[in-house]
């Protein structure tokens, strides 16, 4: 696949203080890849570097395979970003809102519009508000503004954050649904790593500046190997149980939940209930996005 987004050896300082630090990431065209760290990381830099909104201090940027910085004017119109929270006047409707986007873009066709808003799931609001919009709304009419001109390639910086579960499930669904339907690359950043999770494919981590490594999320989830849990109403009799018959097993015991390292056997099930142990849950675990990020801020501090 081809690189939508390329940076190499990116620095930005204001003044003698140093924003970014020789960042080289890579975004493929067709994935969802998640921007990765701490306030302060230098998350929101990169993306205001990409957009042309912040100048870079030295290195280089590509956009579509376009570096020239007039070609990356042109190659700019196909991108949608959403930074900030955008402003919108409380006592207009979506449809409203987004046409006084239109006409002071220069847009002629006000069918773009009616598009975006169907993306989004906003086409029926009618003549609702924006005041009266849910908090997830807001975000999905923000999102409806991003896209308003169709881009091939979204740039979204917490566009979760503040929302209630329901909010993120609908901003996560919406996204999905641009990035496989419509074929719209994606680079997200979010505090809410379970959520991101589930979304990206590819990960960039971010600390004090630098990048400190990229991964695609098979990676990360082998990385601390996978583990068995069972949920039993006893663990005490389960230990004992696995004391006797299972020596060699690693495990640890969580509340009710013996996570099995290493050692496990489709027989323990069975014999557990064969000794009056009730297991009311069997599962796999891999490797979680926050607990590889916070192995790797830990690692990244002792260098």
């Amino acid at each position: 696949m081809n690189d939508v987004i390329s940076t190499n050896g990116l620095y930005k300082n204001y003044g003698n203080t140093a924003v970014l630090k020789d960042v080289s990431i890579s975004v493929k065209q067709g994935e969802i890849y998640g921007l990765v760290g701490k306030n302060g990381a230098g998350k929101t830099t990169l993306m205001k570097i990409l957009l042309g909104l912040v100048p870079k201090t030295k290195g280089t940027v590509s956009l579509f395979g376009a570096d020239d910085e007039k070609e990356l004017l042109l190659q700019r119109r196909d991108i949608g970003a959403m930074i900030e929270t955008p402003s919108f006047y409380p006592y207009m409707t979506a449809w409203d809102n987004l046409n006084y986007y239109r006409i002071q873009r220069g847009m002629k066709d006000t069918e773009c519009i009616g598009r975006a808003l169907r993306l989004v799931g906003l086409s029926d609001t009618g003549k609702k508000k924006f005041r009266e919009f849910s908090l997830g709304m807001k975000q999905r009419l923000g999102l409806a503004l991003a896209l308003l001109h169709s881009p091939k390639l979204l740039i979204l910086d917490e566009p979760i954050n503040g929302l209630d579960p329901e909010g993120i499930v609908e901003v996560r669904e919406l996204l999905e649904n641009l990035n496989k339907n419509e074929g719209v690359t994606i680079l997200i950043s979010s505090h809410i790593l379970g959520e991101l999770s589930q979304l990206a494919q590819r990960y960039g981590f971010i600390d004090k500046g630098r990048l400190i490594k990229e991964a695609d999320l098979a990676e990360i989830e082998s990385s601390g190997g996978s583990r068995t849990v069972i949920t039993v109403d006893d663990t005490e009799k389960a230990k004992r149980l696995f004391s006797e018959r299972y020596p060699s097993a690693k495990y640890e015991v969580k509340d009710n939940d013996l996570c099995i390292i290493s050692g496990y056997s489709d027989e323990m099930v069975s014999e557990l209930s064969a000794v009056g142990v009730t297991v009311k849950g069997l599962k796999t675990e891999t490797e979680s996005l926050e607990n590889y990020y916070i192995k790797m801020i830990g690692s990244n501090k002792n260098e």
